[in-house]
C-alpha cells in the first residue's frame, strides 16, 4: 500500500495559500492517520510505537534515545553546515539503529534556503548479527580449532622424535595434553551437530517426568573439578518443596544446566555462583546467578544467536571462552521441550542472572521421535 506523498517544494513554498497544495497536503495527512490506525495499533512493537510518536515531536525523540546518542545536536549540524549526518551506531533498547539526517534546501535565484530536514532511522539489528557472526565464526576456525590441533601435533611431534629420552611423567604429561585437545575438538564437532540437528528437529527428546532437584545435583558434581580449580564457590538454594518434576528430557536438562553454569565459571574470576528453582502454577524455573564481569548492554542483544559471545572483543578470543554455541544450542533445546530461557539481568562488573522454565510433569512418560 502506498499514498501519493510528493509535491513541488518550490511552488508550496512560493504559494502557500494555493487551495491545490492545501488539498494535497490533507490527503497526506489523512492517509499517514490511516495507516497509524491500520498498522502502527496492531503491528508494530512497544518501543516501535513510542519512536513513531516521538516523531512528532524532536525534543521527544531525543529523549528516547537518550545519552547514547544526541539527535538534537546531530540534527543542528546537518542543518547549519548543511550535510548529510549519519551514524551506524546507535543503540535503542534492544535494537541497533542507522539514522541518517538530510537538510531539504530549496533554490531561489542564486542562493539557497533550508526548508526543513529528512529523519531517518532504519532497524540494522539483523545486518549488525551476521556482521558479527561471520566475525566469530572465522575466530572459531583460527583459534578455538588451531589451538587445539596445535597442542596435539605438538605434543604427537615430541613423543616421535624423543620417545626414548622421555620421562615416564613427561610422557604422561604429554600424552595428558593431547588427549585434552582431543576433547576439545570433539565438543566443538558435538556443538555443530547439534546444532544442525536441532534446527532441523532430527534430535529425538524423550520427556518425561524429571526430578529437578536432582538432576541439579548431578550437573553440579560434573561441575565441582572446574568450580575447585577456580575456587569458585556454587551455591544451590533448595526450595522448600523438595519434590519439584517437570516434563523434559533429564539428559538434554542438565546439557543445559552444564552450559549455564560453565558459562558462569567462564566469566566469573572471585566471588560465587548460585542457583535457584521457582515454582509457579504451569512451570519450575531454575536461575544461574554469577558474580562475574557481567554483559554490556549493547551486547546483551547478542545472546541466544548463533555463534555470538556477548564480550566486547570478538577477535580476541581465549581458549576457555568457547565457540559462542552453548546458549544458542540451550535456547533450541528450551523451546523444544516447550519452556522458554531468557536473561533476567545483567551488570558489567557485577554479574548476570540468566533463568529457563519448563513445564510442570503431569502426564505419562514420551518419546518425541525424530
Amino acid at each position: 500500500m502506498s499514498y501519493k506523498t510528493e509535491w513541488d517544494l518550490t511552488l508550496l513554498y512560493k504559494n502557500e495559500n494555493d487551495p491545490k497544495i492545501e488539498k494535497e497536503i490533507r490527503a497526506v495527512e489523512k492517509a499517514t492517520k490511516a495507516f497509524e490506525k491500520k498498522y502502527i495499533s496492531k503491528n508494530f512493537t512497544s518501543s516501535a510505537k513510542s519512536l513513531l510518536e516521538a516523531l512528532k515531536d524532536s525534543e521527544k525523540l531525543g529523549e528516547i534515545f537518550g545519552k547514547s546518542f544526541d539527535l538534537m545536536k546531530a540534527t543542528q549540524d546537518s542543518v547549519e553546515k548543511k550535510v548529510v549526518f549519519e551514524t551506524g551506531g546507535v543503540v535503542l533498547g534492544s535494537k541497533f539503529l542507522r539514522v541518517i539526517v538530510a537538510p531539504i534546501l530549496i533554490t531561489q535565484d542564486t542562493s539557497e534556503e533550508i526548508i526543513g530536514y529528512v529523519l531517518l532511522i532504519e532497524d540494522i539489528t539483523e545486518a549488525k548479527v551476521v556482521e558479527r557472526s561471520r566475525e566469530e565464526f572465522f575466530a572459531i576456525a583460527s583459534h578455538e580449532l588451531r589451538t587445539p590441533l596445535t597442542a596435539i601435533r605438538g605434543n604427537m611431534e615430541m613423543l616421535q622424535d624423543f620417545w626414548t629420552k622421555l620421562k615416564d611423567a613427561e610422557k604422561k604429561e604429554m600424552i595428558g595434553d593431547a588427549v585434552l585437545g582431543s576433547k576439545r575438538l570433539l565438543s566443538i564437532v558435538n556443538d555443530f551437530l547439534d546444532i544442525s540437528r536441532l534446527e532441523q528437529g532430527k534430535i529425538p527428546l524423550h520427556k518425561e517426568p524429571v526430578d529437578i532437584i536432582d538432576t541439579i545435583e548431578k550437573s553440579l558434581r560434573e561441575m565441582k573439578v572446574l568450580s575447585d580449580s577456580k575456587k569458585i564457590k556454587i551455591i544451590f538454594k533448595k526450595p522448600n518443596d523438595l519434590a519439584l518434576s517437570i516434563r523434559a528430557d533429564e539428559e538434554r536438562v542438565k546439557q543445559i544446566l552444564i552450559n549455564l553454569i560453565n558459562n558462569a565459571l567462564t566469566h566469573t574470576e572471585k566471588g560465587t555462583i548460585t542457583l535457584s528453582v521457582e515454582k509457579t502454577e504451569q512451570t519450575v524455573s531454575v536461575s544461574v546467578t554469577d558474580t562475574g564481569t557481567g554483559i554490556p548492554p549493547e551486547n546483551q542483544t547478542l545472546l541466544f544467536r548463533k555463534f555470538q559471545q556477548a564480550s566486547s572483543a570478538v577477535l580476541s578470543r581465549e581458549a576457555t571462552k568457547g565457540t559462542g554455541l552453548g546458549l544458542y544450542i540451550s535456547k533450541l533445546l528450551v523451546e523444544q521441550m516447550g519452556g522458554t530461557i531468557e536473561l533476567v539481568k545483567s551488570v558489567p562488573n557485577e554479574g548476570s542472572t540468566f533463568r529457563f522454565s519448563l513445564p510442570l510433569s503431569s502426564s505419562p512418560t514420551t518419546t518425541i521421535p525424530s
